[in-house]
C-alpha cells in the first residue's frame, strides 16, 4: 500500500468513527436534555482544566463568540455562571452550578449504561484500540504541525 492510499484509508475511518461518537455522544447528552455542544462544554468546565470561555472554545475548536451564546443558554437555564475577570473583562470565567454538577452525574451515568458493551471486550484489545487512536492522533497532529510550518 502506497502513502496516498494509507491517507484516505485513515481518513475514512476517521470520518466513520467520528459519525458513530458523535451518535453516542448525542446518545449520552439527550436524556439529560444537553445537546452535544452543550454537554462538552460542561464536561470541560467540570474537568477543572478549562475555566474560561476562551479555555473551552480552544478545546472544541469552535469560536469564541459561539462558545459564549452556548455558556450564555447554559447560564440561563442554571447549569454554569458566567463571571468577568476584574483585571480583564475580556476573560469570562466559568463554573457550574450544583443543577449543572448534577447534570453531569446524570451524564456519568448514561455514560456508563452505554459504556458496559465495553465489559465484552477483552482488555488487551481495549488497549490495543486505544493505542492505535492515540498512534492515528499523533500521525494526523504531526501532519497539520508540518502544514501549518511550511505555511509559515
Amino acid at each position: 500500500m502506497d502513502m496516498h492510499e494509507y491517507m484516505m484509508g485513515i481518513l475514512s475511518n476517521y470520518h466513520e468513527i467520528q459519525i458513530y461518537a458523535e451518535k453516542v455522544i448525542e446518545q449520552v447528552f439527550q436524556p439529560v436534555g444537553l445537546t452535544r455542544l452543550q454537554g462538552l462544554i460542561l464536561l470541560l468546565v467540570y474537568s477543572g482544566n478549562t475555566n474560561s470561555i476562551g479555555d473551552v472554545a480552544k478545546c472544541l475548536g469552535i469560536k469564541q463568540g459561539n462558545c459564549s451564546v452556548v455558556c450564555k443558554k447554559l447560564e440561563s437555564v442554571g447549569y454554569l455562571t458566567r463571571e468577568r475577570n476584574a483585571s480583564d473583562e475580556r476573560v469570562v470565567k466559568l463554573a457550574l452550578t450544583d443543577k449543572g454538577k448534577q447534570a453531569i452525574e446524570d451524564v456519568k451515568a448514561e455514560s456508563a449504561r452505554k459504556g458496559c458493551v465495553l465489559e465484552d471486550i477483552e482488555p488487551s484489545k481495549l488497549n490495543r484500540i486505544a493505542e492505535g487512536v492515540l498512534a492515528v492522533k499523533e500521525v494526523l497532529k504531526l501532519m497539520y504541525d508540518t502544514t501549518i510550518a511550511s505555511e509559515e
